[in-house]
Order: C-alpha cells, then sequence, then structure tokens
C-alpha cells in the first residue's frame, strides 16, 4: 500500500475544508434567511412612526395556500374598494362575462295614421352600464387628456329616440313612464355616510345607470377677484334649484377649494368657496366641472329620453312620471344576508334578467350594453361605486328571491362558500365597499384570490384590476421597476381605512396572491399608503 507523507495529508485536509466552507447555502437555508428578513423589515416599516397606531391586516400565501406571511389575518377590517373583488368575481362566475343587458323603450295603446301615439311610452331599465359616452371596451383616458363622456347628451338615448322615429312615431298625447322597478328602490345601501350623498361616488343606486349617476355643474371664475361667478348644468336640470352664492372669485394666486351641499330629496343644492380669478384646470380648461349626484335616476332618464324624442322631432304631450318597486320587506338586513340559498342553473339565471314587457305592451326600441366582462373591467379598474352596487343586485335578481340587496348579498355569501371563503369572515352591506358597516377578513379575500387563480376565466378576470404603474387606481404607484406591471391588485380607500390585495409577481418569477388591510390611519397624509406600498416591495424581494 502507497504511503502519503503525513504534510501532503495535512494540506489535503486543509483544501477540503475551504471548499466546503465557501461552498453557497442550500436554498431552504437561504429562503429562511430571505423570510426572517422580510418580516424585519415590515415590522420595521409597521413601527415607524407615521403609522404606529394604524391597526394592521396582512396576508400572503402562495397560489397553492402555502402560508408566507400573516399579521392580524383573521382580524375584521374595513375593506372600503376590496369589497369589489367580491362583488365583481362573483358577477364573473355567476352571471358570466359574455352577458349583456338592455334597455328598453315600449308603447301602449293605437297609433293614428299620422304617427300620433294615443297613449305612453315606458323606459324600461335593469341595469345597463352603457347609458352614458364612455369608450367600451373601457379605455383609460391619459393623464392630460379630458374625458368628454359625461358632458353631453348620452348617445343612447339618441338611438332609442331615432329607432322610435324611423318606426314613423311622431307624438305621444301620454306620458313617458320611467320604469326602474327592475330593482326593488333601495337607493342608498346600509352604512353609507349621509355626507357623501351629494358627490359623484355615493350617487343613488338603480336600475338607471346614466352618466352613472351624476351630472356636471360647471363654474366660470370672472377675471378679477371678487367678480361674481357663473354656473351652468352640462344637462338641463329643472328639478334642481341652484345656490351659488357663496362661490366667490378669488385672487389670482388663491387655491381653488370648492364644496357640495345637496340633500336627496330637497332641491336645493348649493356650492361654496372660492375659484382663483383667471382659473385653468390642468387640462386648460377656464371652467370647473363639479360632479352633483341626481336624485331620482329614473327621472333623470325620463327627461333625457323626452329631450332625446323632442330633437328628433318626436313630440309628447304628457309628464314625465316614474315607477318604482318599493321595498316592504321589514325583516332586519342582517338577518335577510344571513340566510342560505341554493342556486339554480345559469341559464334559469340569466332567463330572469331578461326585462319584460306588459301586456299590449309593444317594443319600439332597444339599447344593448356591451358584455359584462367590459363593465366589470371598468369598475375594478377606476372602483366605480354605482356600478359594483348593481353587480351585486342583479346577482340578487338571478339568482335570489329578488333583485334586493340583501338577495345580492346571499348571492355572494353562498359564493364565497363555495370558493372555500369561511364566511365568518365575511360582514357585507353593499357591493361597492363604501358602508361602513363592511368587515372582511385578510385571509378571506387571499383565500378569494386563490380560487380566482385556479378557475378557467382566472386570468380573464385579473385583466380587469389595477396594474401597478400602469393604469387604474394603481397608474400613479409601483412606477419604477421591479413593481411596475407586476403588481395586479384592488385598491381600497375610505377616510380612515385603506386596503390593497391581488397578485403579485415576485424576484423570483413566481406569482403570490396579498391582501393588506390598514384600520384606523388619520383621515389626512399618505404614510400609511407609503408603508403598504414599502411592505409589498419587501415581500416581492423576499420571494
Amino acid at each position: 500500500m502507497k504511503r502519503y507523507p503525513t504534510l501532503a495529508i495535512v494540506l489535503l485536509l486543509l483544501a477540503c475544508t475551504t471548499v466546503h466552507a465557501a461552498a453557497p447555502a442550500p436554498e431552504p437555508s437561504r429562503q429562511k434567511s430571505r423570510q426572517k428578513a422580510m418580516q424585519k423589515k415590515i415590522a420595521e416599516l409597521l413601527a415607524a412612526p407615521g403609522v404606529s397606531r394604524v391597526h394592521w391586516g396582512i396576508s400572503v400565501t402562495t397560489l397553492d395556500g402555502k402560508p408566507i406571511y400573516a399579521l392580524n389575518d383573521g382580524q375584521f377590517f374595513q375593506p372600503a374598494s376590496n369589497t369589489k373583488l367580491i362583488s365583481t368575481s362573483a358577477a364573473f362566475a355567476l352571471i358570466g362575462p359574455d352577458y349583456t343587458s338592455r334597455t328598453l323603450l315600449a308603447e301602449t295603446g293605437t297609433r293614428s295614421a299620422d304617427g300620433v301615439l294615443h297613449g305612453s311610452l315606458r323606459l324600461i331599465g335593469s341595469g345597463d352600464p352603457s347609458l352614458n359616452n364612455m369608450t367600451w371596451p373601457f379605455v383609460e383616458t391619459p393623464a392630460d387628456v379630458p374625458s368628454p363622456r359625461l358632458e353631453t347628451m348620452p348617445e343612447a338615448f339618441n338611438e332609442l329616440a331615432r329607432t322610435a322615429a324611423k318606426s314613423g312615431l311622431t307624438a305621444v298625447d301620454g306620458p313617458i313612464i320611467a320604469d326602474d322597478s327592475y330593482f326593488p328602490r333601495e337607493p342608498y345601501p346600509h352604512g353609507w355616510s349621509w355626507d357623501d350623498l351629494p358627490y359623484y361616488f355615493a350617487v343613488p343606486v338603480d336600475a338607471f345607470n346614466v352618466n352613472d349617476n351624476y351630472v356636471y355643474l360647471n363654474l366660470v371664475a370672472g377675471a378679477n377677484a371678487g367678480d361674481p361667478v357663473q354656473a351652468s348644468w352640462v344637462l338641463p336640470m329643472p328639478q334642481f334649484k341652484l345656490d351659488t352664492r357663496g362661490v366667490t372669485t378669488g385672487a389670482a394666486d388663491s387655491k381653488l377649494s370648492l364644496s357640495v351641499e345637496h340633500f336627496n330629496g330637497n332641491p336645493m343644492v348649493r356650492v361654496y368657496g372660492n375659484i382663483p380669478a383667471g382659473w385653468h384646470d390642468r387640462f386648460g380648461d377656464s371652467t370647473e366641472h363639479v360632479p352633483v349626484a341626481v336624485d331620482d335616476p329614473a327621472e333623470f332618464a325620463g327627461e333625457l329620453l323626452r329631450s332625446a324624442l323632442a330633437a328628433n322631432g318626436i313630440r309628447v304631450s304628457g309628464e314625465t312620471t316614474v315607477r318604482h318597486t318599493e321595498n316592504n320587506d321589514a325583516t332586519s338586513f342582517e338577518k335577510l344576508t344571513q340566510q342560505p340559498i341554493t342556486l339554480r342553473s345559469q341559464a334559469d339565471a340569466l332567463a330572469s334578467l331578461a326585462p319584460q314587457l306588459a301586456p299590449g305592451e309593444r317594443l319600439l326600441a332597444t339599447h344593448t350594453a356591451p358584455p359584462l366582462w367590459q363593465d366589470i373591467q371598468y369598475t375594478a379598474k377606476v372602483s366605480q361605486n354605482q356600478h359594483a352596487e348593481i353587480l351585486m343586485h342583479l346577482l340578487g335578481r338571478a339568482y335570489g328571491a329578488d333583485g334586493s340587496g340583501a338577495e345580492g348579498i346571499r348571492v355572494e355569501r353562498k359564493f364565497l362558500a363555495n370558493a372555500g371563503v369561511d364566511t365568518d369572515d365575511v360582514v357585507l352591506y353593499d357591493g361597492s365597499g363604501l358602508s361602513n358597516n363592511d368587515m372582511l377578513t385578510p385571509r378571506a379575500l387571499t383565500t378569494l384570490l386563490r380560487y380566482i387563480a385556479a378557475q378557467s376565466w382566472g386570468l380573464r378576470y385579473r385583466a380587469s384590476l389595477g396594474i401597478g404603474g400602469v393604469d387604474g387606481t394603481l397608474r400613479s404607484r409601483f412606477s419604477k421597476p421591479p413593481l411596475k406591471g407586476n403588481v395586479v391588485a384592488k385598491t381600497g380607500t375610505l377616510s380612515e381605512a385603506r386596503a390593497l390585495s391581488g397578485y403579485l409577481t415576485c424576484a423570483s418569477g413566481k406569482t403570490i396572491v396579498f391582501s393588506i388591510m390598514a384600520d384606523m390611519h388619520t383621515p389626512v397624509g399618505t404614510a400609511d399608503r407609503e408603508a403598504m406600498d414599502a411592505v409589498v416591495a419587501a415581500i416581492a424581494a423576499a420571494n
């Protein structure tokens, strides 16, 4: 047997030891180290002075449900517009992305040889989201270009009127009936704040959705401080009495500051504040456009139809009347929403969504909305409250006893249960998240997001969400690599609550789901949002 010198053996052992010490740590060890660093970073971010008093909830998992990080993930938070993840995904799954709603114009009575209808016209609402001049599919307006879609008569009404004229109709000696009885009348969901109601984001919920149920008041400041402010409505609003005595033209270097005071049922609209002399907005427009919620969307729709008919040579002698279906169920809302429900077939559900003509009525004209997926995309991208509420009501009509909010929530709860969500983690009062009574846990949303990702329609639905640094309510967030384009999520914002939930493509290239909620932050400032975005960055870097 050959012998090795003692020195050679020692050198060989030292060489082996050196090589072993320089070898990289196994992947599980490196991953564990990254996770510890992530946890430490998140703890530091949430302990910062500006956000340390905020109540935080975080749930992060892999797509197959493996936990990555959790903080208070089983506690309740106000979800704000993260509630729209439920209403939009339930509608996508249960009603279907290709469903189209219709607005009908029907006539009752007899026509004389000269085209005069001795009877009435009935405008039938069914939740059509396209009674506006918006481009479908939704195309986000660049930040430096104003959107004209709410500035003119909605083309849908001109379309209905033109069709009526082509049928030979020249005049109507009876009324226009604007009928929104497709849903029970519930203009404001439980828990909406009264001081939100004059504004565009808290408009009445109705089977008619005309220009998103608000109208612009145009204000033009004077050339010099102290000059009167000129006011006019974009569309005729004879039902409103306007008081602009509190609006003043301020100094040229003063700040724009305007508020609206209006209570549903009271025709008075009071606008007050300051417009700088020679005011021009960021688009170079000298007019300040103030959106004001309409009181009765059905009445609004009826009056716009009357104007469109007149423009197409059809005179209506009768008044504009409205037809509502009052909700007379005195059972508590909470009890109604908790009742179990068995979902009927989708075919039966879609059949129940078709608006119906009354005996003796004749269909005169139809306006057909774009496919539902386009409305869901618009709803999620810009966080449109009214459209989310209508989706919830459509679910209630399709699968519940009627189109009430309670029935819609019953359906949503059943959908969530089928998705594997613990319904004890969910308290819903509306479809948009504007209600102060809504409560969700972060883990409920990550469970829902995992379920969506596993469905055949999951990628199509995901395309409706905002993309970090690209579009929607995330256009100005996550605007730099590596997060730009890699955060696909729904935002949520109330005065003292903020939320962000969705999908995150991490440094490794894998996609995970996350939900971050912040309750009880101060109503001014952005420290919580900045901390939230930094948490997302920390999660992405570590996974």
